[in-house]
């Protein structure tokens, strides 16, 4: 298990994300198969921030791809199974 902290000096926060993988993604956790943001991100457990409209949960895979100033944010902590940035 893998814990990642990011912390955002704009928005004076940090965001823990708890990976239950090693981190990566390979062959089988391709980004294909994975839960994106949208560009413009928005808040961590809302639907609308994510490509489809489904927040991931335990066992996910996650990319965060928001572009410009779009950020995703949460308050407290969520796991999933991988995190790329």
């Amino acid at each position: 298990m893998r814990t990642f902290l990011l912390t955002s000096i704009i928005l004076a926060m940090a965001l823990i994300v708890t990976a239950q993988g090693n981190g990566k993604l390979t062959a089988g956790d391709s980004p294909t198969n994975a839960i994106s943001s949208t560009g413009t991100g928005g808040n961590w457990n809302s639907g609308s921030t994510w490509v489809g409209g489904v927040a991931p949960v335990a066992g996910d895979n996650v990319i965060i791809a928001t572009t410009g100033s779009g950020v995703v944010t949460m308050n407290g902590t969520t796991t999933c199974n991988s995190l790329v940035i």
